[in-house]
């Protein structure tokens, strides 16, 4: 019928942020039935590049095979609110926020990495 939209339902949505340096039961189960779709870490998560790279793997085989991979975020505000305090973690500059705007939001993610 003309005039007449579908409607298209979003799929749920829920970053949890969660206490210490490994995926807590809870969390892991949240993931895999898909309570949870992504997970925000803060400096009580994070120790180092490795332990950091580790989580990300943990979160990820969290959710399981047949579920999306999780979003995985880090409250990394720059200025006063810096969660990555290891100098191994580098961030991006001011340039590369700005372009990161202008691009419509693409590639300040592969500007966050780590030194190993």
């Amino acid at each position: 019928m003309i005039g007449i939209r579908k409607r298209i339902q979003a799929p749920p949505f829920l970053m949890l942020g969660f206490e210490g340096k490994s995926v807590t039961p809870l969390l892991a189960a949240w993931l895999r039935d898909g309570t949870a779709s992504g997970v925000i870490l803060f400096s009580r998560n994070l120790e180092d590049p490795r332990q950091a790279k580790e989580m990300c793997r943990e979160i990820r085989a969290a959710a399981g095979p047949h579920r999306p991979a999780p979003l995985i975020a880090i409250d990394q505000e720059g200025g006063r609110v810096t969660r990555l305090k290891d100098p191994r973690f580098t961030r991006p500059g001011a340039l590369a926020s700005k372009s990161y705007l202008a691009g419509g939001g693409v590639g300040v993610g592969g500007a966050i990495r780590l030194k190993q």
